[in-house]
């Protein structure tokens, strides 16, 4: 087969050719080159990227381990309180307990002291009457002799029931 030197296309082919041969050294160095610093760049982000991933998984775990000391800390916080709680509910009923005993005593003592009263001032206003009564009563029916005689012996009987109340 014969080469047309004439032929535009085969002048296009050998300018091709001899321009790839020529600088097609420098283009694929220049070409490799900017591959390579492009892969370098990839492999030092994806380093990076590694290292950040590791130091986030460092600060989950960390993080992890401090919400789990913060939820023992709360349980242990909440299990504090209820038995504090607890303790003051107890003493708070006994201090109750305590005082309902004390009213309690107060108002029987009281009652005791009321009733006491009362007893003094029925005897005594029977003792007034009783005499009042004896009074009249002697004055309409006995003459003085006799009158003198019923009022010894009442003095003697009135002093004997003061004495016995008293002993009560």
């Amino acid at each position: 087969m014969a080469i047309n030197f004439e032929d535009p296309q085969i002048w296009i082919t050998i300018a091709f050719i001899t321009f790839f041969v020529v600088f097609g050294k420098v283009i694929w160095i220049k070409m490799s080159g900017f591959l390579d610093s492009k892969i370098e760049e990839i492999r030092k982000e994806i380093k990076e990227a590694n290292e950040l991933h590791k130091e986030a998984k460092d600060l989950l775990a960390a993080e992890k381990k401090k919400v789990q000391g913060l939820e023992e800390q709360v349980s242990k916080i909440i299990k504090e309180s209820k038995n504090l709680s607890k303790e003051i509910l107890i003493k708070s009923k006994e201090k109750i307990n305590d005082e309902i005993v004390i009213m309690e005593k107060a108002c029987q003592d009281k009652i005791n002291y009321l009733e006491q009263e009362a007893l003094k001032d029925i005897r005594q206003r029977i003792s007034s009457r009783a005499i009042e009564l004896a009074m009249k009563n002697i004055n309409k029916n006995i003459n003085e002799e006799t009158h003198n005689d019923m009022i010894d012996s009442s003095i003697k009987e009135v002093k004997k029931a003061i004495n016995k109340t008293k002993a009560i």
